[in-house]
């Protein structure tokens, strides 16, 4: 029940992130920025600037709409990939916010190694390389 708790109000957050950004509600796109912006920025213990995060997030649209397996996904299926992203990149951003404010460098060093985890799961051997900026997601050479 306390973990449950927890994914709601994570969930809650991001909705008023959502609405801050003026992004739709249930935005795939911005679901899918978050988790890497917020994993990226654990990693490198950086903070991602808003503008940074919104050209992920049209990056992101821009695949999905590309792609036959997304457009093939039912409603429920979306929400639960959507609800899962949201939950993890969010846990991730305000850990990333608690660990630098309290300044815990044992913390830090453990979500750095997560993020970089979380990352690997989705782009195999170039975590390092991935680069975040005002054009979006890139890979350094």
């Amino acid at each position: 029940a306390e973990a449950e708790g927890l994914f709601l109000e994570l969930l809650k957050q991001y909705g008023a992130f959502e609405r801050t950004l003026r992004l739709q509600k249930g935005d795939l796109g911005g679901a899918i920025a978050a988790y890497i912006t917020a994993n990226w920025g654990s990693m490198n213990n950086v903070d991602v600037p808003d503008a940074h995060f919104l050209a992920a997030t049209n990056q992101m649209r821009a695949i999905l709409s590309a792609n036959p397996g997304f457009q093939s996904l039912n409603n429920a299926q979306r929400q639960e990939i959507y609800e899962t992203l949201v939950i993890t990149g969010m846990f991730m951003a305000a850990s990333h916010m608690a660990f630098t404010k309290a300044a815990d460098a044992a913390q830090s060093k453990k979500l750095r190694a997560a993020g970089r985890a979380n990352l690997e799961q989705w782009f195999p051997g170039a975590s390092a390389k991935l680069r975040i900026d005002a054009n979006g997601l890139s890979f350094a050479s």
